[in-house]
């Protein structure tokens, strides 16, 4: 997996079904991470800059995405591999991800990701700002 661990996906609630999946085979996971992000990122990509964002790694990465995207892995892999009716608190999680995502499109929520000026060519940072970061400049 790129973006996420497969440890980190067994903190949350539903890691059983984590660990029953990785045991066989990690390449739905894998699957399922590449499906998350994309998801995201079609929320994200105009205003943010996404490459940037999902290429961070360890500590790096924005821990309001990292939540997402590992929700976004156990909601599409409960669909997945789960005959059962999802349980109420996995529905509201997921409702509620979506519901986050479409804030931020319409700028009720400004998370702390960074963003794109794309007349000057540099990711600026929304919210609190600290040292490790400041305004990155592509054109240097």
């Amino acid at each position: 997996m790129e973006f996420i661990e497969i440890s980190e996906l067994k903190i949350r609630k539903f890691s059983s079904l984590i660990t029953d999946v990785s045991e066989e085979d990690n390449s739905i996971l894998e699957e399922l991470e590449s499906m998350a992000i994309d998801e995201i990122s079609s929320y994200l990509k105009g205003r943010y800059d996404v490459e940037y964002i999902f290429s961070r790694q360890g500590k790096e990465r924005s821990p309001l995405i990292r939540r997402l995207v590992i929700d976004f892995i156990i909601c599409r892999l409960w669909e997945r591999t789960n005959s059962n009716e999802m349980p109420d608190s996995l529905v509201r999680l997921c409702e509620n991800n979506h519901k986050l995502l479409d804030d931020i499109v319409s700028g009720k929520v400004s998370p702390m990701l960074p963003t794109i000026d794309e007349s000057q060519g540099v990711i600026r940072f929304q919210g609190k700002s600290e040292s490790k970061f400041n305004d990155v400049n592509y054109t240097e």
